[in-house]
């Protein structure tokens, strides 16, 4: 695909994982599919710009999206 095309809204619909928690269970359910599945799942950040929020994510992330998914097991550190 040509650079131009790959724009901040291309990466944010089609590489990231964005929304509430049905929505992020869907699109990794989505991932799994398209690529017969993974080992590993990163949640990464740059900046922390309201600390509570990103708090809140990392917590619904394993405590509610990645029991969900049954070939991953969630794991808080």
């Amino acid at each position: 695909m040509p650079d131009e095309d790959v724009t901040t809204e291309y990466m944010l619909k089609k590489v990231c994982i964005i929304g509430d928690v049905k929505s992020c269970i869907r699109q990794l359910e989505e991932v799994w599919e398209v690529s017969g599945g993974f080992g590993t799942l990163l949640m990464t950040s740059k900046d922390w710009d309201d600390r509570a929020k990103w708090r809140r994510s990392m917590e619904w992330l394993a405590t509610k999206v990645l029991p969900a998914l049954p070939t991953i097991e969630a794991k808080v550190e």
